[in-house]
């Protein structure tokens, strides 16, 4: 059984309460509900945008040269 994301309790009536809409949209995980967030393009849209930027992320971090070659 998955627990509510605290994130999602700590923003849901504030400014931030975008910030649990983004934490599952980097972890690839559906939102446990509608969302109320207003997005200035489409949800799949502003979703793939941030996905991508982690698994941008995680290959720069498979790739790198590490550690350093000593020279």
């Amino acid at each position: 059984m998955v627990e509510e994301c605290p994130l999602r309790a700590l923003t849901a009536t504030g400014d931030f309460a975008y910030f649990g809409n983004v934490a599952h949209f980097m972890a690839g995980l559906p939102l446990p509900g509608p969302s109320a967030i207003r997005w200035p393009e489409s949800e799949e849209h502003i979703r793939s945008a941030w996905r991508r930027l982690v698994q941008d992320r995680q290959e720069h971090l498979r790739t790198r040269d590490w550690p350093p070659r000593q020279a």
